[in-house]
């Protein structure tokens, strides 16, 4: 049996859309009515489904018109599926489809993800804060932090950095090479004072960007000794976390960080090879965090990539074949 999943404000609509899409031999297999309407899960036997569209279009020939909207509905609900959401997750971003004007999932989707999701590029507009990365181990967040300083250089602006990551094998002299390349100060500091003088002893111009240990976010006295590493200092905190992650633990790890430490900003890493994105998408719906800048590789000499909803969409919407830099492009 085919079982679909229909949302509208009223029942006369939402049983409209189960003909539209299923016919009327669907099945209605379950009701349920909240504060954003009704939601019908329907379903129909294969069989019926393809004797019905084969009479259709013996009868009649479909038009070359552009999808419905249940179709389009329909669409997303799959490349959701395929990326790993949950139900819930799904059903609150289908719910804030409007236009039903178009045809093309990719538009839709960005209007939705507009609507549902805050976006900031911190990375180009200059954060007043300095700005902390965060994550568990291997998140990538020390090559996040030489790719914003190398962002900033370029832009023309001073960057200090800050690593506060004694303990990860390699981890300052990676970030001291490329600071040495850059011409940019490299701070290594231990505990809160060492971190306050660093940064008050930056120039007042300078883009301040601060690399942390890993840490286990469940770990209760992981997330007590690094909100007292970062102590009272008024801070951009930004949430590392890799493409293709676990959706229910990507979720738990962006809630834990957003509680303990609250975390503003999520920046996706390792979307080079990441297929779905599910984990991404409800990372940041549980916690609260907005999208900023993507990195799509190891490599500290490739910039951050802005993220738009238009380009969050076209991520989405990229085939699991095409890597995930196409749906930069033009940007």
């Amino acid at each position: 049996m085919r079982l679909k999943t229909f949302t509208a404000p009223t029942m006369p609509q939402a049983m409209k859309m189960v003909r539209t899409a299923l016919g009327e031999h669907a099945v209605i297999m379950s009701t349920q009515q909240n504060k954003s309407g009704v939601i019908i899960t329907a379903g129909i036997d294969e069989d019926v489904l393809d004797r019905a569209k084969a009479a259709a279009s013996v009868a009649a020939p479909l038009p070359a018109a552009p999808e419905s909207a249940v179709d389009v509905l329909d669409a997303l609900s799959d490349v959701l599926d395929q990326h790993g959401c949950t139900r819930r997750l799904s059903q609150k971003l289908l719910r804030l489809v409007e236009d039903e004007n178009t045809s093309d999932p990719t538009a839709i989707l960005a209007q939705v993800l507009g609507t549902h999701y805050r976006f900031s590029d911190f990375a180009n507009a200059g954060h007043p804060k300095p700005c902390v990365l965060v994550g568990p181990p291997g998140a990538g967040k020390t090559v996040a932090i030489a790719k914003l300083a190398t962002q900033a250089v370029l832009q023309g602006r001073r960057a200090v950095v800050i690593t506060a990551d004694t303990i990860k094998a390699g981890g300052v002299e990676q970030l001291s090479a490329l600071t040495r390349i850059l011409q940019v100060p490299l701070h290594t500091v231990e505990d809160s004072h060492a971190l306050h003088a660093a940064i008050h002893h930056a120039p007042e111009d300078a883009a301040i960007f601060i690399d942390t240990p890993g840490i286990n976010p469940f770990s209760d006295q992981d997330v007590r000794e690094l909100r007292a590493l970062l102590g009272t200092e008024s801070l951009l905190k930004v949430l590392a976390l890799p493409g293709g992650s676990d959706v229910i633990e990507a979720a738990e790890i962006a809630g834990r960080f957003a509680d303990g430490l609250k975390v503003d900003v999520l920046l996706p890493t390792r979307l080079d090879h990441a297929r779905r994105l599910g984990g991404l998408l409800t990372a940041a719906d549980a916690g609260g965090l907005s999208f900023a800048t993507a990195a799509l590789s190891a490599s500290a000499a490739e910039a951050l990539h802005p993220l738009s909803p238009a380009i969050l969409a076209r991520l989405v919407m990229t085939p699991f074949a095409q890597p995930k830099i196409n749906a930069f492009a033009g940007e």
